[in-house]
């Protein structure tokens, strides 16, 4: 697909008035689409990739997005979309907003009940209204995608979550178990997805205010210096400091 990056990183939408803004990062690359909520009309492919995971990720002359599979083209239509990965997982994007969806176009989302995230929650796309309804209320911001190194992707919404590669969305946990809102760093925590997991299986925010694990689990500079003394370390490091002295 000419208007998409390759090897896609990272994906960021806004939405202002009827104007949706997609920012795709990826190899070498960064692209800009952006879009009006506009009717859909016809399926009439002027572009197409090879097939890859058992779809074709196609681009109708209306400039929307979508999916062969079988050689016969599927009913459903985005302003954005990508190849399905080896998860079975796709990035779509609607009303300038973006989230994941399996084969069976179930749409991964999270439910807020009583102001805490549910962990797993999809809808069927099966219809423009659910559709519509579930860009607007449920989707996400921003969206990392796995990578060689990480089976984790990081989504940055109204709740700032992680997806497992067997859809599981849940949010980061404070490593001492005590369930804590990450939404108490919200300065710090506003940027996260401009980084991605790597074979360290951590990530730094902010100057290293923020660690989260991709086991699930965030760090703050003040637990790392408990740990330090739990674990003797600032011993040892005051132990090498008068070695060097001498």
């Amino acid at each position: 697909m000419k208007q998409l990056p390759k090897n896609i990183t990272k994906v960021s939408s806004y939405r202002e008035n009827e104007n949706n803004t997609y920012i795709i990062h990826g190899e070498n690359a960064t692209k800009v689409i952006e879009t009006n909520t506009k009717e859909k009309f016809g399926y009439k492919i002027i572009e197409r990739n090879d097939y890859i995971n058992g779809f074709q990720l196609v681009k109708f002359s209306d400039g929307l997005f979508g999916y062969v599979r079988n050689d016969k083209i599927l009913r459903y239509k985005f302003e954005l979309a990508t190849d399905f990965n080896e998860y079975g997982l796709a990035i779509v994007g609607n009303y300038g907003s973006i989230g994941w969806v399996n084969k069976n176009f179930d749409f991964y989302s999270t439910s807020i009940i009583n102001g805490k995230t549910k962990d797993l929650s999809f809808i069927h796309i099966n219809n423009e209204e659910i559709n519509k309804h579930l860009f607007l209320n449920h989707g996400w911001n921003s969206i990392t995608t796995f990578n060689k190194d990480s089976s984790l992707s990081l989504l940055k919404g109204d709740k700032d979550c992680f997806i497992d590669e067997f859809g599981n969305i849940k949010t980061f946990k404070h490593i001492d178990h005590n369930y804590q809102d990450l939404s108490s760093f919200n300065e710090i925590y506003s940027d996260f997805t401009d980084d991605t997991f790597t074979e360290a299986k951590h990530i730094l925010f902010n100057k290293e205010v923020l660690t989260l694990l991709e086991d699930g689990y965030y760090l703050t500079n003040s637990d790392f210096k408990v740990l330090a003394i739990q674990y003797g370390i600032i011993d040892k490091v005051i132990e090498k400091a008068k070695t060097l002295k001498k």
